[in-house]
């Protein structure tokens, strides 16, 4: 009864079984016998965020700066940290990314806000995001991120993740344009000429979010998001579309190449991978595709921020940012969500998967003049 870790390991436990007011009361009783406890602060943020909570959940999502296996540390600045509070017309903010590469692209957005409150806007980015970023509306100046201080003036710094935050984000007030980033036109056209024989529903699927090494915490929820290939190929491979594969990283992208045809037997499987060299060329690529098909990972916000239809295959116990009991997404237009059930199998989500996909090729046939080209 004065176990504080075991009160927030259960919330854990009932966070996973989606019992939400269950959790709360574990976390709370956890922290009433620790006030200091940092792991049951920022579990009970992600219990409220998740349950569109966003009043409570924002502030204390800021718990994560004190949870060091996140791997995440809030930069020591000089200058102050907005949050919000501040008057910054005229002068200059630093927005910086933290996270994955996922998290920047779907909190970037907010970088337009900032400019609307008059300031200058400097936007870090890793170097993979910098092509792509660079057509961000809102920004005065992209930067690369390399962990040191920009040898830039600026009067205040800000983490992208803590900018719902700062200007106090509802699910109503979410700033969710229909397209936020663009994909480089050359490139776009490059690809559209490459692909131009291939007349079926264009699909760009990924079935894996990589393999983060240094970050032990999350390989557990990773293997949870991920899907073995073999159950995605067999959930799919019989649909009569053109699949091409966006998938970036080992192990997941060497385990389909040279295997396409062993995995998608009709001929129907096309991997440009090696040509992909950063997101710009993913891009580009994703807007030459009818939809997506992908698990919870970046390609999935970087396709729904370019405004290519989105089908999201989620896991049961979801991340926060997906909320709960809903197919649709506030945060992006374009995106649909297909939830696994109690059960957490993946076969009957791409069961339904495929029966909308097969919809999908029937609507397009009925529009579109038949083309002499084949996959």
């Amino acid at each position: 009864s004065d176990y504080a870790e075991a009160f927030n390991n259960r919330g854990n436990a009932l966070k996973v079984l989606k019992r939400f007011d269950e959790a709360l009361a574990s976390y709370d009783r956890a922290t009433a016998l620790n006030s200091d406890y940092v792991k049951a602060y920022f579990n009970k943020s992600l219990v409220l965020l998740s349950t569109g909570n966003f009043n409570q959940g924002w502030p204390q999502y800021e718990w994560r700066w004190k949870r060091a296996e996140l791997g995440v540390t809030l930069r020591p600045f000089s200058q102050p940290l907005w949050l919000g509070e501040q008057d910054i017309n005229g002068k200059t903010v630093l927005l910086h990314p933290e996270q994955g590469l996922g998290d920047t692209i779907q909190f970037c957005r907010y970088a337009k806000l900032v400019k609307e409150r008059g300031a200058n806007v400097i936007l870090e980015a890793p170097r993979s995001l910098m092509g792509l970023l660079s057509t961000l509306s809102g920004v005065d100046l992209l930067v690369e991120a390399d962990g040191t201080e920009p040898p830039i003036h600026f009067d205040f710094h800000c983490p992208l993740m803590s900018l719902p935050l700062a200007f106090k984000t509802e699910i109503q007030s979410i700033p969710s344009p229909d397209t936020y980033l663009f994909a480089n036109p050359d490139k776009t056209n490059a690809w559209k000429s490459k692909l131009c024989e291939h007349s079926k529903l264009r699909v760009g699927v990924v079935w894996n979010g990589g393999f983060r090494p240094n970050q032990l915490k999350v390989w557990a929820v990773n293997e949870r998001r991920n899907i073995e290939l073999d159950i995605f190929a067999a959930g799919l491979n019989e649909v009569d579309a053109c699949f091409y594969s966006l998938q970036k990283g080992d192990p997941a992208e060497s385990e389909i190449r040279g295997k396409e045809t062993q995995y998608w037997p009709r001929g129907n499987f096309i991997n440009y991978a090696d040509e992909i060299v950063d997101f710009s060329d993913t891009a580009a690529l994703i807007k030459n595709m009818d939809l997506v098909i992908s698990v919870d990972t970046s390609t999935a916000h970087l396709a729904a921020a370019l405004g290519t239809p989105t089908w999201v295959l989620n896991r049961f116990d979801s991340c926060w940012r997906w909320l709960q009991d809903r197919d649709d997404s506030p945060w992006y237009a374009s995106m649909k969500l297909y939830r696994q059930e109690a059960d957490r199998q993946w076969q009957p989500v791409l069961q339904r998967v495929a029966r909308d996909l097969i919809k999908e090729i029937e609507k397009r046939d009925l529009t579109r003049t038949p083309s002499p080209y084949t996959v």
